[in-house]
């Protein structure tokens, strides 16, 4: 995931819905849209009960989608569908998109007519299948994904910290996903250790007393928090 990392200038400099030809839009709105989606993505995995780490690999499926795919040329409902049905196979969960299409359109779109033989959810099923191959690609095949949940904590079972210090890290993390684009711009350790930080200063459980007893995620720590604290 390192070589794919990017700034927000490169971001925008190469958004394909900035640069768009006939329909650009500005890239604070292709920001609130791409937030809209993870929000769909979010609320589509609470329905479907599968864990964070398929909605966090879905959302980031459809961050990088969105590096090469314009966001007025795609529908949220197809790019939310679409993520979550790979990013289920990818984290060897998978659903069928049959399940995933109805519980989409009955409980977020609130269409309870929709069925499995009417013509509209057939080209829907078909056009999802085919972007399924270009969210793919825009994720150059990576099947193996990696999310700073773990990473955080691990460190907060070495640190010993209260049980709310590891809740407080992990809401912290899914708000990254939902609301920035740190999982296209750094490290999933360094958005750990941001977390772990962030969650210090607000519920101060003395993070760097603690990591004096473990030397070299002390040292690793301070070597980083120039960096952390700058982003």
């Amino acid at each position: 995931m390192v070589e794919n990392l990017k700034t927000i200038k490169e971001i925008q400099d190469a958004s394909p819905s900035v640069l768009h030809s006939s329909s650009p839009i500005s890239f604070g709105d292709e920001l609130e849209e791409r937030q809209k989606r993870a929000s769909s993505i979010q609320k589509l995995g609470v329905l479907l009960h599968l864990p964070q780490s398929v909605i966090a690999t879905a959302i980031y499926i459809m961050q990088r989608f969105h590096l090469k795919y314009a966001i007025q040329e795609n529908s949220i409902e197809d790019v939310t569908m679409t993520c979550f049905f790979l990013a289920a196979k990818i984290e060897e969960t998978p659903k069928k998109l049959k399940e995933i299409m109805m519980i989409y359109y009955r409980n977020i779109k609130n269409d309870t007519n929709i069925t499995p033989d009417k013509e509209e959810f057939i080209k829907v099923h078909d056009r999802i299948l085919q972007l399924e191959t270009c969210a793919l690609k825009s994720i150059k095949f990576e099947l193996i994904i990696e999310h700073p949940y773990p990473i955080a904590i691990n460190f907060c079972k070495i640190l010993e910290t209260p049980k709310l210090v590891a809740q407080t890290v992990w809401c912290v993390i899914s708000d990254s996903y939902l609301n920035t684009l740190f999982c296209l711009q750094y490290e999933p350790l360094h958005v750990a250790w941001a977390a772990l930080m962030l969650t210090n200063q607000v519920v101060d459980f003395e993070l760097f007393a603690r990591m004096k007893d473990v030397p070299h995620m002390y040292e690793y720590l301070k070597s980083n928090e120039t960096f952390l604290r700058s982003n």
